[in-house]
């Protein structure tokens, strides 16, 4: 994901922009499931860098509830 990131920069691709468009939505997907969990002690603080430049000012807890499925989307 960071690599594909780094070149989104410079290739605008629609195949870049598919996958940084699956990247965000990984990134939203890992910080719903597992908070401040996401990338364990040791990248951490690489997925919070990665975040932040690639959905700034996206807060997971606040899209938490509005993710879940309901009993009629099941």
């Amino acid at each position: 994901m960071q690599s594909n990131w780094q070149l989104s920069k410079t290739d605008a691709s629609p195949q870049m922009v598919e996958a940084i468009t699956n990247a965000r939505e990984t990134i939203k997907t890992l910080y719903i499931n597992r908070g401040k969990n996401v990338g364990g002690d040791r990248l951490r603080d690489e997925y919070a860098q990665l975040k932040a430049e690639m959905l700034p000012g996206w807060d997971e807890t606040k899209a938490a509830t509005a993710t879940q499925p309901t009993a009629a989307g099941k």
